[in-house]
């Protein structure tokens, strides 16, 4: 916790006392968009948070910054002097989004962006760049930030994060009921109260996909536009049944993963098979590997119980063909989150549920599970920044 004045503290425990605190959630992922930014209103009531998204969207980074940050994620030339440098920068590019915020808001719950994580060693570690002490300077409003850290911190794998904020906005209605996050990577909710959620992540997503694309344009074409393309090819079951060969989709100890394993280097170790292929043919037999894999993970955790509803957040929430496929793999409908309806929109649904986290750390109750990142118990997640 960094306190540059004791006597703050001492607005966190009026904040504690409140009915009700407006947060706003930061977060970048892995696809590299931009910054999403969530206002959302959470009342306490029945010990429990009660979120209602207030306003949002998604801030594009700066052109230059875009760009370099495609290529910094971290490689053995990387440098000291560059990870430093690029926690000011991405911490300067929070503070320039909550600053829009700040007179509207009572606290910030921030995710930074994730340069590495490996969950899957012996000696787990994860690394969120986004210096939040600059976003509680630029804005004077207190700042929950390192929720993964906390995480790993405790045992767990750092990841899935949103459950928490999943299972108070979609609680309601006929359970139980699955949310899927089409990101970078791809995740799950297993939402059926009054148990804790459960969660995973499912494996590959939108990294591949774009990967695949812009390799094949030359970089002309960064993603599939509402999956045009894929809807015009055909799946290449061979491919899809290799693929499904992965100790990935039958191993309960892996909760997490990420661009390390399913990332660009996946797509060009494939690069010479998949070339022989016509690009629409490509992508439709990744789009369904991305959801049957994604099923098989949900199975993996929850057994052969099927949902009685599930939506779909993320910028993967609007390709077609990657929805019908999840539609076809889980047999149930599968909704694209739309704020009107749902009360949280695809592209927000991530900002949204760290909002919630930051209101969970304020109230002390926990942010991840055994069954969500395999926490050894139930645990209260991120630092305080004021």
């Amino acid at each position: 916790m960094s306190v540059v004045d004791p006597t703050a503290l001492d607005g966190i425990a009026a904040l504690r006392a409140r009915d009700s605190v407006t947060w706003l959630g930061l977060m970048s992922g892995t696809s590299l968009d931009g910054i999403d930014g969530a206002m959302v209103e959470v009342h306490e009531r029945d010990g429990a948070a009660h979120p209602r998204l207030v306003d949002g969207e998604t801030f594009p980074f700066p052109r230059e910054l875009a760009r370099d940050l495609a290529t910094a994620l971290p490689t053995p030339a990387t440098t000291w002097a560059e990870v430093s440098e690029w926690h000011a920068r991405l911490g300067d590019a929070f503070a320039a989004v909550a600053r829009r915020y700040a007179d509207r808001v009572d606290a910030i719950a921030l995710s930074g962006h994730t340069f590495w994580h490996a969950p899957d060693v012996a000696r787990r570690s994860t690394l969120q760049l986004g210096d939040p002490a600059r976003v509680a300077a630029a804005t004077r409003r207190p700042v929950v930030a390192e929720f993964r850290a906390s995480d790993v911190a405790a045992g767990g794998e750092g990841a899935p994060l949103v459950p928490v904020g999943d299972q108070a906005f979609f609680g309601a209605g006929p359970l139980p009921a699955v949310v899927i996050n089409l990101g970078g990577i791809s995740n799950f909710t297993w939402i059926d109260p009054p148990h804790p959620p459960v969660a995973a992540d499912g494996g590959a997503a939108n990294l591949v996909l774009n990967r695949v694309i812009a390799t094949a344009t030359d970089g002309r074409e960064p993603f599939d536009r509402d999956g045009a393309i894929a809807a015009t090819g055909r799946v290449h079951h061979d491919l899809l049944r290799a693929w499904l060969d992965d100790p990935f989709l039958v191993d309960r100890g892996w909760r997490s993963t990420g661009r390390e394993r399913y990332g660009e280097a996946w797509a060009d170790a494939k690069a010479e098979t998949l070339s022989r292929l016509p690009l629409a043919d490509r992508l439709a037999t990744l789009v369904e590997w991305i959801a049957v894999t994604l099923e098989r993970r949900v199975r993996l955790f929850v057994g052969e119980r099927r949902p009685e509803r599930a939506w779909v957040g993320g910028g993967g929430a609007y390709h077609g063909p990657l929805v019908a496929a999840l539609e076809r793999a889980f047999g149930v409908a599968v909704e694209p989150l739309d704020r009107v309806r749902h009360g949280v929109s695809a592209d927000l649904r991530e900002a949204a549920a760290f909002a919630v986290l930051g209101h969970e750390w304020l109230q002390r109750r926990p942010g991840s599970y055994p069954t969500t990142t395999g926490t050894p118990v139930a645990t209260p997640l991120g630092s305080l920044w004021l």
